[in-house]
C-alpha cells in the first residue's frame, strides 16, 4: 500500500489520461473534463499490452470517459456508459457500481488469458446516491455509504475470479481524485490543490507484489503504468514520466522527491489564474497568485500558508526550490487537443456541477482561493435560474460580477435571468456584453438573439442568429434560431431543415425543443409547439417552465381542458408576472378576451411594477372596446 499518492489533477478525464500514459497533464496536453481528447500518438498501457498478446477490455462508470475522449486506444473493447443502457441521474449518465460490476464480469465469463481488464467505478462523485441498506448503514454520512458501496462491488468483481486466476493475476486499485467535502471552501473537487482533493489510495497486490508493506514515499498516478508493466514483464513506456515503483521494495535508485499536481479548470472556465503544486514527503508548495506553503508534519491540513511570514527565510527558499520544479515540468507543455462539447455533453458536465465553458474564458487573474466563494454563489445562482426563482438568481448573480465583472458566462446567466424577470432592456445589456467578451461564441450570441427576439427586434435577432451559426455551425440553438428566420421569410423548406438539423445535434435535449417551441409560438404556430413542448416534457419531467410554455401552446390552439393539467402543476400561476401575461395573451389570441382581461387585472394588482402588464392590459382595453363598438354599430345598422 502506498501510503502517500497523489493525484495529477484533480478531475476524472485528465487523471485517467496520467494513469494510463504515465504522463503529467502538460505532456498529454488533457487539462479539463469534456474539453480536451488524448491524442492518437499517445502511448497507453492498454496498447503496450495489446501488442504482447493481452486481451484488453475496459468497463467504465461514466460518460466522462467516453470513447471520444480518446481513451479508448489499445483496448479491444471498450464498454462505456454511452453505448449500453445507462441510469440518467440528474441529467449525467452515470452507471451504478452494481451494473459496472455485472458488465465486467459478462467480460470475465470465458476471457482469454492473458488480459488486462480495466474497471472504473464513478458512484463516489457527488450527488451520492448508494442503494437503500448502504444508506442504512451510514445515516447521514452518503459519501460513505457510496464509497462502501463501490468497495463491495470492487469485492464482487475479485471474488468473481477463480483460485487458479487470482493467484496469478495482477490487481491494482486507485483513484483519479479526491473529495473536498468543504475543506479550502471546496464542496467537490477541480479547483484546489490539497491533500483533500489531491491525496489517493494505491494498492497492488498479486505476483511480484511484497505482502503488507506500506510505502511512505511520496508517488504520483503517472508512477502506476510503468511499474504494472515492469511487474508483468511488458516493454517500458517510449517516453514516461513515471517510474517504477518496484525499484523503492527492491532497493533500486529513486530519482524523484516529490509528485506535481495541477488545475486549470479554474483558468478554462472562470479566467482566474492556473494553479500548480509540488508536493514532498514533508511540505506542499501551491503556485498561485499568492503563494502557499504548508508544512505537513505540522500542519496536514494545510491551513497556516508559511509563507505568510516573511522572516521564515528558509521555507522561501524551500519555496524557490519547489517552484523550479514545477517549471521543469511546465518547460514541455504540449498545449493539448481542445474539443467542441456538443449542447447536450455540455448539459451532462454542468448536471455534475463543471460550469464548463464553451471557449476560455477571459483572464482575469484572480486566486482560486478568492474564487471559490464566488463560485459556490455562482452555482447557488444557477440552481436558483433553473427553478424558477429568478429575484434570488439575480442578487447571486449580481455578487458574481462584482468579483468577476469580466465573467462572460455570469453576464450570460445575468442576461437570461434579467430577461425572466421582465427587465430585457437590461438583460440585452449583459448578454451582449457576453458576447463581446467572449466573440467567438455562438452560444452567447444566440442567447442575445433570443433575447432581442423577445423584445421585438427581430430584424437584428435574425442577423445575429445568422452570424451565431457561422460561428458554431454544431450548435442546435443557433440552427433553432435559423430555422425562425427562415420560416418568418417564407423560407418553408428552410425553416424544416433547420429545425431537423437542431434536433439531430440534440436528440435527447429538451432545451432545444423548448427554443423550437418559443420560436413557433412566436410566429403564430402554437400546433407545432405543442408536439415539441410533450416531447420535452417527456425528456425531462421535472422541468415546472415546460409545464407553464405548453399551457400556453394549448390554450392558443383552444384546448383549455388540456391546459388545465398543465397550470395546475405550476401553483400560485400569478406569482410569476411574465408566465401569467403570456397565458393571459394565449387565451387573448384563442378568442377569449373577456379571460385575458380578467387574468392581466390580477396581474396588474399584484404587481403594479411590472410594465409589460399595464401596457398589454391597456391595448386589450382598447382591442376591446372597438370591438364592442363595432358590434354596436353593425346592431343598429341590423334593425
Amino acid at each position: 500500500m502506498f501510503e502517500t499518492a497523489l493525484s495529477t489533477v484533480p478531475l476524472t478525464l485528465p487523471a485517467h489520461a496520467s494513469i494510463l500514459t504515465a504522463q503529467l497533464p502538460p505532456r498529454h496536453g488533457v487539462r479539463h473534463n469534456g474539453l480536451f481528447r488524448l491524442p492518437d500518438e499517445a502511448e497507453t498501457l492498454a496498447e503496450i499490452l495489446l501488442a504482447e498478446g493481452y486481451t484488453t477490455v475496459a468497463v467504465v462508470g461514466s460518460v466522462v470517459l467516453g470513447r471520444q475522449m480518446g481513451l479508448r486506444q489499445g483496448f479491444a473493447h471498450y464498454d462505456d456508459a454511452g453505448t449500453r443502457r445507462a441510469m440518467e441521474l440528474g441529467g449525467f449518465l452515470e452507471r451504478s457500481a452494481a451494473e459496472v460490476t455485472d458488465r465486467a464480469l459478462e467480460r470475465l465469463d470465458g476471457i482469454q488469458e492473458p488480459f488486462f481488464l480495466w474497471v472504473h467505478y464513478y458512484d463516489p462523485h457527488k450527488t451520492w446516491r448508494a442503494p437503500e441498506a448502504w444508506r442504512k448503514r451510514f445515516p447521514d454520512r452518503p459519501y460513505d455509504a457510496e464509497i462502501a458501496y463501490a468497495d463491495a462491488e470492487l469485492g464482487r468483481l475479485l471474488d468473481a475470479l477463480d483460485r487458479g486466476v487470482r493467484t496469478r493475476t495482477l490487481v491494482a486499485v486507485t483513484s483519479d481524485h479526491g473529495e473536498g467535502l468543504g475543506e479550502h471552501g471546496e464542496a467537490t473537487h477541480a479547483y484546489t490543490l490539497y491533500d483533500a482533493t489531491l491525496r489517493v489510495p494505491m494498492v497492488l497486490a498479486g505476483p511480484g507484489v511484497p505482502e503488507g508493506r506500506r510505502v511512505r514515499e511520496v508517488v504520483s498516478l503517472v508512477d502506476l503504468a510503468p511499474t504494472l508493466a515492469v511487474l508483468v514483464g511488458a516493454p517500458r513506456f517510449r517516453d514516461a514520466d513515471g517510474r517504477d515503483l518496484g525499484e523503492l521494495w527492491r532497493g533500486g535508485h529513486v530519482p524523484r522527491s516529490g509528485a506535481y499536481s495541477e488545475s486549470l479548470a479554474g483558468r478554462l472556465d472562470h479566467g482566474w489564474a492556473p494553479v500548480y503544486s509540488w508536493r514532498s514527503a514533508t511540505h506542499r508548495y501551491v503556485r498561485a497568485p499568492r503563494p502557499e506553503l504548508y508544512s505537513l508534519e505540522e500542519d496536514p491540513a494545510e491551513i497556516h500558508n508559511l509563507l505568510t511570514d516573511s522572516k521564515r527565510g528558509s521555507e522561501r527558499r524551500l519555496a524557490e526550490e519547489y517552484a523550479r520544479s514545477i517549471e521543469d515540468v511546465l518547460a514541455e507543455d504540449v498545449g493539448g487537443e481542445r474539443r467542441t462539447l456538443d449542447p447536450k455533453e455540455r448539459e451532462k458536465l454542468a448536471a455534475l456541477g463543471y460550469a464548463v465553458a464553451e471557449v476560455p474564458a477571459v483572464e482575469n487573474q484572480l486566486d482560486v482561493k478568492d474564487g471559490m466563494s464566488l463560485l459556490d454563489i455562482y452555482r447557488d445562482a444557477v440552481q436558483a435560474l433553473g427553478s424558477g426563482d429568478f429575484a434570488a438568481a439575480r442578487v447571486a448573480f449580481e455578487a458574481v460580477l462584482r468579483g468577476m465583472p469580466d465573467s462572460a458566462m455570469a453576464h450570460g446567466q445575468m442576461g437570461r435571468t434579467l430577461a425572466s424577470l421582465g427587465l430585457l432592456e437590461a438583460g440585452l445589456r449583459h448578454a451582449a456584453r457576453a458576447v463581446e467578451l467572449v466573440p467567438s461564441s455562438g452560444e452567447h450570441l444566440a442567447s442575445l438573439a433570443m433575447m432581442e427576439v423577445q423584445a421585438g427586434r427581430l430584424d437584428e435577432a435574425a442577423e445575429h442568429f445568422r452570424q451565431a451559426l457561422h460561428l458554431d455551425p454544431n450548435l442546435s440553438q443557433c440552427h433553432a434560431g435559423v430555422m425562425w428566420v427562415a420560416a418568418r421569410e417564407g423560407d418553408a423548406e428552410g425553416a424544416e431543415r433547420h429545425e431537423a438539423r437542431a434536433l439531430s445535434l440534440d436528440p435527447q435535449g429538451w432545451l432545444t425543443r423548448q427554443w423550437l417551441a418559443s420560436f413557433w409560438l412566436q410566429l403564430g404556430r402554437a400546433d407545432r409547439a405543442v408536439s415539441l413542448l410533450e416531447e420535452a416534457l417527456e425528456l425531462e419531467p421535472s422541468a415546472t417552465l415546460l409545464h407553464g410554455d405548453l399551457a400556453v401552446a394549448l390554450i392558443s390552439t383552444g384546448r383549455r381542458v388540456d391546459a388545465a393539467a398543465h397550470l395546475a402543476r405550476l401553483g400560485d400561476l400569478e406569482a410569476d408576472p411574465i408566465l401569467a401575461s403570456r397565458i393571459a395573451i394565449a387565451h387573448a389570441s384563442a378568442g377569449d378576451g373577456e379571460r385575458a382581461l380578467e387574468l392581466f387585472q390580477r396581474i396588474t394588482r399584484r404587481h403594479p411594477q411590472y410594465g409589460p402588464a399595464q401596457r398589454n392590459l391597456a391595448s386589450l382595453r382598447r382591442y376591446m372596446g372597438r370591438a364592442r363598438g363595432t358590434d354596436a354599430r353593425a346592431s343598429r345598422s341590423d334593425r
